[in-house]
């Protein structure tokens, strides 16, 4: 029997050695203090669809906010990448600062299922497919009530 009592010894004073340690675990999540291994308390606004933004209105304030002379750039609208750098004036996808800043992901889905509403004008529209990031369509300048006074069928 004292082998088993002293196994039994062993035995306990590990499981109170593991919620010793899980206790500890637990208080530094809930303060926020970094373990050994890296924080404890990451930032998930990236992970957030509304990329921390409390709605469309407020993204679109700060997308304002940061293209008026001398703001500061709110910290959420860098979140995302290449095309989350800077605003500008003009569009263009050839670098990612002239190119505006993302719309977070939940926005861009709304604006997307609002362009198939009923009501929208997509549906009214042409699709063409491309391949690529440009077209080019055949265009005539002429107009159908003005002409050059020449005639095409060899008279005067």
């Amino acid at each position: 029997m004292s082998a088993f009592d002293a196994l039994r010894t062993r035995i306990d004073a590990a499981s109170a050695a593991i919620d010793r340690e899980a206790a500890l675990i637990a208080d530094e999540a809930r303060i926020g203090i970094q373990s050994a291994i890296g924080p404890i308390v990451t930032d998930n606004r990236e992970a957030d669809p509304r990329r921390g933004f409390g709605s469309l209105g407020e993204f679109m304030q700060a997308v304002y906010q940061a293209d008026k002379p001398g703001q500061s750039i709110d910290a959420r609208l860098l979140i995302g990448g290449i095309g989350a750098a800077a605003p500008s004036n003009y569009s263009n996808e050839a670098s990612g600062q002239d190119g505006g800043f993302l719309v977070p992901p939940q926005f861009s889905q709304e604006i997307f299922k609002l362009s198939l509403g009923e009501d929208s004008l997509l549906p009214l529209t042409d699709n063409v497919e491309i391949s690529g990031n440009s077209m080019a369509f055949p265009k005539d300048e002429t107009t159908p009530w003005g002409t050059n006074g020449k005639s095409t069928d060899g008279g005067a």
